[in-house]
């Protein structure tokens, strides 16, 4: 199975009077499925299928997000839910599901390569200095990592 490797080194644009920051993202991912993007607020985690053909079957799958080397979050997937060729899963928190409901008003809705799941057992997906999220299939095998750090520039 093939194994990426990504590291991105971004920082927003600095504001006059205020501390710049250094975001420092890293992923890889064993196979077709990643972690495409877990934004610093905890709004929602992402998934991406990179198979061009090939479904997913996600059933049972976990996600675990650590924030500051302790806290320590957990999702399974539910049952049927499969990751359709090149689409995206979005998991969102509480929080972050009432954040895009209200900015989808304005809008014809989600695009159709992207499907939607809500964590109602989390208001945020957690937002610290360093966040590390995990995704794991059925059989109990680490399939993606997704690590982010927020330093001083």
């Amino acid at each position: 199975t093939p194994k990426e490797d990504t590291v991105h080194e971004t920082s927003p644009p600095p504001i006059v009077g205020t501390l710049t920051r250094k975001f420092i993202v890293k992923s890889q991912k064993k196979g077709c499925v990643g972690i495409r993007e877990c934004p610093p607020d905890g709004a929602y985690i992402s998934l991406m299928n990179h198979s061009p053909d090939k479904a997913i079957d996600l059933s049972r799958w976990v996600l675990k997000r650590r924030v500051d080397g302790k806290t320590e979050l957990r999702y399974i997937v539910p049952d049927e839910v499969r990751l359709h060729p090149t689409s995206e899963l979005r998991i969102y928190s509480k929080k972050g599901a009432t954040i895009a409901a209200s900015s989808n008003k304005n809008r014809a809705g989600a695009s159709s390569a992207r499907q939607e799941l809500v964590n109602n057992e989390v208001t945020s997906w957690g937002d610290g200095n360093s966040t590390e999220t995990f995704l794991i299939d059925q059989h109990g095998e680490e399939k993606a990592i997704f690590s982010q750090s927020i330093a001083a520039a």
